[in-house]
């Protein structure tokens, strides 16, 4: 497949991304190939690039409780929760499981990195945990799968999704979102510019190009919802992207003022937390309305709904992950 550059490159070091036109979304120039790249997320992914994952997880698990839970809080009043199943793919150390099982969902998990997935199975059961690729095993059937903070990862993420939409009724994807104007006015003040343009990533998706990629691969979205956009602080003076320290300090200031929203307020902010014009749930297609907030997101989540009833199941694809 040909890459060809439409509107700009940015670099960040010795990574450099296009505007890709013939896949439609920003990835790494040039694409890494596949060698190694499975044995990469089979052993080092966690344990190499993030050694500190569990601790900086389960240190936050009030706050990963909440998002999680305002999430399959919108599965539920879109009605497509179907009969509660959910498969999650990517499923890391299982924490996402393991709550989700804990507000009456039957889950189960897929997760190729073995500490990971042994991890993950001590925590929530080996039989609801699947070790491998999602190619490699035999996974429960589910009407949801989740795919959160993955498809960025993938070298062929419309391929990964194409074949999810046989797999199951509902998506709940999970994604950052990038290149917003609010991120590029930071990106001009600030200490290190790209800042979140990152080894481990090699897909960079705006509104706009994840509202295509899953549309064009049998998916429709029913709703979004986003959370804080750390860059309006980088605007307001606080830039964290040389400093880690204060990066971490913002990050808990932003956890600690959504735990202390109730619920349905704090539901109502993840909503507006979206660019303008965005699409409102329940509209038909093309028809749109702008939210009460023109506000950017630091990361985006989806719930898309059903493929057309009566698809034919496909072959499981050879999935590209690369690191």
């Amino acid at each position: 497949m040909s890459h060809r550059l439409n509107k700009f490159t940015a670099s960040r070091g010795p990574l450099t991304v296009i505007d890709c036109i013939d896949c439609g979304f920003i990835h790494l120039h040039p694409l890494p190939d596949l060698a190694g790249v499975a044995e990469y997320y089979r052993s080092e992914f966690w344990q190499a690039d993030k050694p500190r994952a569990i601790v900086t997880i389960e240190g936050q698990l009030d706050w990963w409780h909440a998002l999680w839970g305002d999430w399959l809080n919108a599965i539920e009043v879109q009605g497509l929760q179907g009969d509660k199943t959910i498969l999650d793919i990517g499923a890391g150390f299982g924490h996402f499981v393991e709550f989700a099982a804990s507000q009456g969902w039957s889950a189960a998990g897929v997760e190729p990195n073995a500490d990971a997935w042994r991890y993950a199975a001590k925590r929530v059961g080996l039989h609801k945990m699947h070790r491998g690729f999602l190619e490699e095993v035999t996974a429960p059937s589910a009407h949801v799968v989740s795919v959160l903070w993955v498809v960025e990862h993938l070298l062929d993420p419309a391929g990964f999704l194409a074949d999810l939409s046989y797999r199951a009724h509902t998506l709940l994807l999970a994604v950052p979102n990038e290149w917003t104007p609010q991120q590029m006015k930071a990106s001009a003040k600030a200490a290190v510019p790209y800042w979140w343009i990152d080894k481990t990533h090699v897909n960079y998706f705006r509104r706009a190009d994840i509202e295509r990629l899953l549309h064009r691969n049998g998916w429709k979205i029913q709703h979004e919802m986003g959370t804080f956009p750390m860059e309006a602080l980088i605007l307001l003076g606080q830039d964290y992207t040389a400093d880690s320290e204060l990066g971490a300090r913002l990050h808990a200031s932003v956890r600690k003022a959504d735990l202390a929203m109730v619920p349905l307020d704090r539901r109502l902010g993840r909503q507006r937390r979206q660019p303008h014009r965005a699409g409102w749930p329940g509209r038909p297609r093309g028809q749109r309305q702008e939210l009460p907030h023109r506000r950017g997101c630091d990361a985006r989540a989806a719930v898309a709904g059903a493929p057309p009833p009566g698809r034919r199941a496909a072959k499981d694809p050879s999935l590209g992950f690369v690191g």
